[in-house]
């Protein structure tokens, strides 16, 4: 029971971040290793965010040097455009990876969430609004 809460505070969270201001957002969602094994994390977040007008990528936490290219040349192209990223496990470290490359850049995002992540590196000044959520067992 406290995970699903847990779950719902994250999915309340990011909503309201994300989906702040009149613009729909590009929201790329990260899965972690074992993505298929924790569906009631990051599959509802997607589809509430499509419901709400953004759009929605899910991907692998592989895919996180992808997504910085991608997401530095749609900031390149149009530096006013809505960008989150949201991971969860290894898809949050991919977050804070993905940030730091985005730093090097000059690029600065709306808003990211970093999902219990297991090894998460510091959190570079690629974004406006940035949102940890870890919980502790025990």
């Amino acid at each position: 029971m406290r995970k699903f809460i847990f779950s719902l505070a994250i999915v309340a969270s990011v909503l309201a971040h994300a989906s702040s201001g009149a613009l729909a957002a590009d929201v790329y969602v990260m899965r972690g290793l074992a993505g298929f094994l924790f569906p009631n994390v990051v599959y509802p977040l997607a589809g509430s965010l499509r419901q709400r007008g953004h759009d929605v990528e899910m991907t692998s936490y592989q895919a996180a040097s992808r997504i910085a290219l991608e997401i530095t040349a749609k900031k390149r192209k149009d530096p006013r455009r809505k960008i989150a990223i949201i991971g969860h496990s290894l898809g949050g470290n991919a977050v804070t990876t993905i940030l730091q490359k985005l730093a090097t850049e000059g690029i600065t995002i709306d808003y990211a969430a970093v999902i219990d992540a297991p090894n998460p590196k510091p959190v570079a000044p690629a974004v406006v609004i940035v949102d940890n959520f870890y919980q502790f067992e025990g």
